[in-house]
């Protein structure tokens, strides 16, 4: 595994999305077809989506105040 694919791994483990974002762009610029990078990044948005589903049904099931 390519030392940035690990950086941007060990990025969302720690929730700094916007860091690993920048990482995997800046890779993907420079070498678009690096399928380690893309992996990475695969694992970066599918923790993003988990994360924005639980917020969406914590939002859903929350009383609303009124």
């Amino acid at each position: 595994m390519t030392t940035s694919a690990e950086e941007i791994k060990s990025l969302v483990k720690s929730s700094e999305y916007e860091k690993a974002f920048s990482i995997g762009k800046s890779q993907l610029e420079t070498g678009p077809s690096n399928k380690e990078v893309m992996a990475a990044l695969r694992v970066f948005t599918g923790t993003l989506r988990s994360k924005c589903m639980d917020m969406a049904c914590l939002l859903y099931t929350s009383p609303s105040p009124r």
